[in-house]
């Protein structure tokens, strides 16, 4: 969680490096349907990379 200065100011600096693309709402939104959790060394994106199937998922429930 960030606060909602620091949400501001990435929303800010994004703005002025990443354009809004077909796929974003009328009001330049996105739906999030996934989230994807990794470790910090980014061993399961390695995995898929290098084609190995069998990868560890973990899937949180939101109640």
């Amino acid at each position: 969680m960030i606060n909602t200065a620091d949400y501001l100011t990435l929303r800010s600096r994004l703005k002025q490096i990443a354009r809004i693309d077909s796929h974003a709402g009328s009001d330049g939104t996105y739906q999030v349907r996934s989230l994807y959790f990794d470790t910090p060394d980014n061993q399961q994106l390695m995995k898929k990379i290098n084609g190995i199937s069998k990868r560890e998922k973990i899937s949180p429930a939101f109640l």
